[in-house]
């Protein structure tokens, strides 16, 4: 097992060579009080970043790998609920064959406008 995870690390790194990296990262702190259920106030001080990767020619040439999501944190007051990582897409897509053949593998959203 260790062998195979030290293979696929190299074949990883080596895939790296030509690839081209893009991204933004964006940080946001608000703060606000609510009152609960037996009329006490609470204070949260929100922190998120939210961030968006892509990858050009990561391991085979013509492929694009996509990453965007948001992390949200709350250190004075977290909610039970609250996820603390929301992946909105993760794809990889490569062309094969002079782009005659694109495979697409991944999680995508799409929203529609209501």
């Amino acid at each position: 097992m260790r062998k195979a995870v030290i293979l696929v690390f190299l074949g990883w790194c080596a895939g790296l060579g030509g690839a081209s990296f893009q991204g933004t990262l964006n940080t946001n702190a608000y703060t606000y009080s609510r009152i609960n259920l037996e009329d006490s106030s609470l204070t949260h001080l929100r922190l998120s970043e939210s961030f968006w990767l892509q990858a050009r020619d990561l391991v085979f040439r013509n492929s694009s790998l996509r990453l965007s999501g948001v992390m949200y944190l709350d250190p004075v007051q977290a909610y039970a609920s609250d996820p603390t990582l929301s992946l909105i897409n993760a794809a990889y897509s490569v062309s094969l064959g002079n782009r005659a053949l694109t495979l697409n593998l991944g999680r995508q959203f799409v929203y529609l406008a209501s």
